[in-house]
């Protein structure tokens, strides 16, 4: 249902600014492990293959008060748009205990595309880049996501969502969302 071919992907793309686009089918690279979370030598070591269940698990890992999720597209204009406020955001809030996890929908065909961007935005940690069957990647973030992007989610200190947006956000957009999280 969520799964988009290649024509429907095109076409969201060009469409992608005046709507969400959905998430497309992933890479199929093996998965690395998901609790990696050292900062990244070299861009092409910034995109690590999580699985849905890996993204849970990275969810609700001992050691931030909170989890900020962005789930973004290279081909996706409102993702680019708004990535350096929530990178900012989540860097800003860094000190607060939160910990920032970027999570792409790009194709395999666009890992590099992704990894640049993620090189020229300055992201120095992680990301990952989401395997599996849509669905079980939708659910594994939000039940209640459609699987349009941009996704911005927010997660306590034990995995439980606590905030979530379709659509673009801002800076204020998340900050507000953190510190509603975080009080």
């Amino acid at each position: 249902m969520f799964r988009v071919v290649l024509g429907a992907a095109i076409a969201c793309a060009c469409a992608c600014a005046s709507s969400p686009a959905a998430v497309h089918p992933a890479p199929t690279a093996p998965v690395a492990s998901a609790a990696s979370s050292s900062p990244a030598s070299s861009p092409a070591s910034l995109l690590t293959p999580a699985s849905p269940d890996e993204l849970r698990k990275l969810l609700a890992a001992p050691g931030a008060k909170a989890t900020l999720v962005n789930v973004w597209a290279t081909w996706c204009e409102p993702c680019v748009k708004e990535f350096p406020d929530v990178l900012r955001a989540g860097r800003d809030a860094k000190a607060r205990g939160v910990r920032t996890m970027f999570v792409s929908a790009d194709f395999e065909s666009e890992r590099s595309n992704a990894e640049a961007f993620l090189a020229k935005q300055g992201v120095d940690f992680t990301s990952y880049v989401k395997t599996g069957d849509d669905q079980a990647f939708i659910d594994a973030l939000s039940k209640s996501w459609s699987g349009s992007i941009p996704a911005t989610m927010i997660y306590d200190a034990q995995g439980n969502l606590r905030f979530f947006r379709e659509g673009e956000i801002d800076y204020a957009g998340v900050t507000a969302a953190l510190d509603s999280v975080l009080e």
